[in-house]
This record gives structure tokens, C-alpha cells and sequence, in this order.
């Protein structure tokens, strides 16, 4: 039985370079359907699929993207819910949906504008993410780290 190591998922996925090419392989994604290209949409999923198991973990927290996933731990570790993170969720939930449809359709300024909208989600997502790690308390930023800070 092929079992998945979740600390080695989240440790490469705190890599910095991991967490920056979202936002690029978003918009090559939505470009991937746009253009019926299966070459680069596969590509894309693989890149995204694969990277943070390739990747090396950080050193160590001192990364704007490493806080970001660290953030994401924080937040899971919290139960996930808040009222501000529920509004962001019905605000940018559908948009990848939307997104994919339009491009499917050739639907240029829609396309555009959408993307532009979800990579405004990603970065307000990302910005939470990093003050929430920033702002929880000691136990929780160790907990948090467990696992993603090698030796």
C-alpha cells in the first residue's frame, strides 16, 4: 500500500519557489485551456502536482512564501473557519470555475479579468496566511514548523 507523507508534502510546499509559481502557473493554466494546448496543461498539473515533492524544505521561517504555507498550518490547526475567511471563500471560491469556463469559450476580456480577479484572491490569501503565522502565539508557530525545519 502507497501511503503519502503529509510532512514531506507540507515541507516542500513551504519552499519558497513552490509557493511563488502558483500564481504564474495559475495564469498558465487558465492560457493552457484558453489555447487547447494538453502539452502545457499537463505540464502545469505536473508542476504543481510534483514540485513541492521534489523540493528541499527551508531552513527555516525567515521566507515570505514559508510563512504563508506556515500560516496555512496555523489556520488548519485552528479548525479552518472564521468569518473573514468564509467571506473570502465565497468571494473567490467560484472564480476558478468561472475562469476555466470563459477561457474554454475564447471569451478574451472575461478570461482576462477573472485571472486578474483570482490572482487578487491568491495574494489577499496569501498576505492572511502570512499574518496569521506572524501573529499566532509561540506554541503555535512550533507546531506549525514541526516538520518543515530541517536540521
Amino acid at each position: 500500500m502507497v501511503t503519502l507523507d503529509t510532512t514531506r508534502l507540507w515541507a516542500g510546499h513551504a519552499t519558497p519557489a513552490t509557493v511563488y509559481a502558483y500564481p504564474a502557473a495559475y495564469v498558465t493554466l487558465v492560457l493552457a485551456v484558453y489555447r487547447r494546448d494538453p502539452r502545457v496543461l499537463c505540464s502545469v498539473l505536473a508542476l504543481v502536482g510534483v514540485g513541492p515533492l521534489l523540493a528541499d524544505p527551508p531552513a527555516d521561517d525567515g521566507a515570505w512564501g514559508t510563512r504563508v504555507v506556515l500560516g496555512e498550518r496555523v489556520l488548519l490547526a485552528r479548525g479552518g473557519n472564521s468569518p473573514v475567511g468564509l467571506l473570502l471563500v465565497a468571494c473567490f471560491a467560484p472564480v476558478p470555475f468561472l475562469t476555466l469556463r470563459a477561457a474554454l469559450a475564447r471569451r478574451p476580456v472575461r478570461t482576462a479579468l477573472l485571472t486578474l480577479w483570482m490572482l487578487f484572491g491568491m495574494a489577499l490569501f496569501f498576505e492572511r496566511m502570512t499574518r496569521l503565522y506572524e501573529t499566532a502565539g509561540a506554541a503555535e508557530r512550533a507546531a506549525a514548523r514541526a516538520g518543515v525545519v530541517v536540521d
